[in-house]
């Protein structure tokens, strides 16, 4: 007996119903993700020009000598007062000049160019913004295997994508404009999907692999093998590297001299001492790698500190050189300021291929006769509504430091709310277009009126300044319907008064 004599027709055509829609809400859920994870990767990118619009006043450093490294550390240690202390100073980047010391939970500090702490490091909405994108701020492993969900999603549907067109390169420049919107609009999703094709399916390979790290360090560590285990190889620092050296303390400005002489011509950007206060302390230092893709060198003295064993991710294994080259392809750190833009502008694209693509696939289910509003309703709001989410989190982590992850959760669930009444579609997405504006020029007028930004990093001013370009981008279709239904009044005006 099949399953429909044994339910009856009725109680089979509903169960089919249902599966129906649990997925389409499955396709919706998916769409929604690999979205959320596009639109914050694409923002995040432009992290540390954030950091410099949170707080302009902070000081510049432009080149940071051994002897403020040292400095930075020591100051450290002393507010730290624990001998299991881990200390950290990130030196100045070609993307941040800027030196900061920070022991976590006691200290996070900009210093000056002579190492010494001068100002808190509070930039609060940058970190909830990585860490949203990274994890979607979610406890460990959940956050990161739903960011690996998206990534290899997005890369399924790229495959997918380019194997459903058979004529993908000979279309590769048809645009079929002025007719049906439905064929229109599927030109440029296909064709803005094909041209930075390598851009799509490296960006979600590359960010399904950092987020399943943690996970598939087995299938790296085949491609390097070591004595002491493969996953130490691959992410702890070399056995021979704890110093077990004794008092005084070691002279940390010569060994980040010794450093940078031997790693000439890249710069030492960053430093590392862990369990600082005992003698078996464990020293770390990193440097740049300017002609190598991956993102740095980490090097570790051993013996009286004027020896270094060095970590290998510029000429180490492969899988080490693999692991060190994923971040910087995935953020496009590997060309400047200038790369960085690029992918700021792939990113944005690939967030609107996103959205064309849900659009296409709803406009499909309604001429199939399968017309859903209230999901459609439900990808407006997370279309409009997370940009207004992150946006209201920026104002409110410029008013309230601690509070930009709570907003963006209540901006998430307001806008989802919204679209749960029935309403016309066009109606709620201007809506939440206009309150996307709102959130961004209050966001921006929040950041215009922050100690340091008029004295302080003029970047901070030009990145409010083009954030408000966005304000009249996003108003303009509600403008322009203001201005069509004013002509037509005015219009029937004239009519009447003839």
């Amino acid at each position: 007996m099949s399953r429909s004599d044994r339910m009856g027709p009725t109680g089979y055509r509903r169960l089919i119903a249902q599966a129906l829609r649990a997925h389409s809400l499955l396709g919706l859920v998916l769409g929604a993700l690999i979205y959320q994870v596009c639109l914050t990767g694409t923002v995040s990118m432009l992290a540390p020009e954030w950091k410099r619009w949170e707080q302009p006043g902070a000081p510049r450093v432009e080149a940071a000598d051994p002897q403020a490294f040292a400095a930075a550390l020591a100051a450290g240690i002393e507010q730290a007062r624990d001998p299991d202390a881990t200390v950290m100073v990130f030196g100045p980047t070609d993307e941040l000049a800027r030196m900061r010391v920070r022991v976590p939970g006691t200290l996070h500090g900009w210093t000056n160019a002579d190492g010494v702490p001068v100002a808190p490091a509070t930039t609060p909405w940058t970190t909830f913004l990585v860490s949203l994108h990274d994890s979607l701020h979610l406890p460990f492993p959940w956050g990161r295997l739903l960011i690996a969900v998206s990534g290899v999603a997005l890369l399924a549907a790229v495959g997918t994508g380019v194997m459903a067109h058979g004529r993908i390169f000979r279309d590769a420049f048809r645009l079929r404009l002025g007719g049906s919107k439905r064929l229109e609009a599927a030109d440029l999703h296909n064709r803005m999907s094909v041209w930075a094709l390598p851009f799509h399916a490296g960006i979600a390979l590359t960010g399904a692999a950092l987020a399943l790290m943690a996970f598939a360090w087995p299938l790296l560590a085949q491609l390097s093998p070591g004595e002491g285990g493969a996953r130490a190889e691959l992410f702890a620092p070399p056995a021979a590297a704890v110093r077990h050296g004794a008092e005084p303390y070691p002279d940390i400005a010569a060994m980040v001299r010794a450093v940078e002489r031997k790693a000439a011509p890249a710069r030492v950007n960053f430093l590392l001492v862990q369990r600082a206060g005992r003698r078996d302390r464990s020293i770390e230092i990193g440097t740049d790698a300017p002609y190598d893709l991956a993102n740095g060198e980490a090097w570790y003295p051993v013996g009286d500190g004027r020896q270094f064993i060095k970590a290998g991710f510029t000429d180490g294994s492969t899988g080490k050189q693999l692991q060190a080259a994923l971040y910087p392809l995935h953020v496009g750190k590997f060309g400047g300021l200038a790369m960085r833009l690029l992918y700021v502008l792939l990113g944005f694209a690939l967030c609107w291929i996103t959205a064309t693509g849900m659009t296409i696939w709803f406009e499909r289910r309604q001429a199939k006769g399968l017309h859903s509003p209230r999901l459609e309703r439900l990808w407006i709001a997370v279309l409009w509504g997370q940009p207004a989410a992150l946006a209201g989190s920026a104002l409110a982590a410029a008013i309230w430091p601690n509070s930009a992850a709570a907003t963006y959760v209540a901006g998430t669930l307001v806008t989802v709310l919204a679209a749960v009444p029935p309403c016309k579609v066009s109606n709620l997405s201007a809506a939440l277009r206009a309150l996307t504006a709102f959130m961004i020029a209050a966001a921006c007028a929040a950041h215009l009126d922050m100690p340091g930004e008029a004295s302080g990093d003029p970047l901070a001013l030009w990145m409010s300044l083009t954030l408000l370009v966005a304000v009249p981008i996003l108003l303009a279709p509600w403008l322009r319907n203001a201005l069509r239904r004013s002509r037509g009044q005015s219009m029937i005006g004239g009519r009447m008064r003839s």
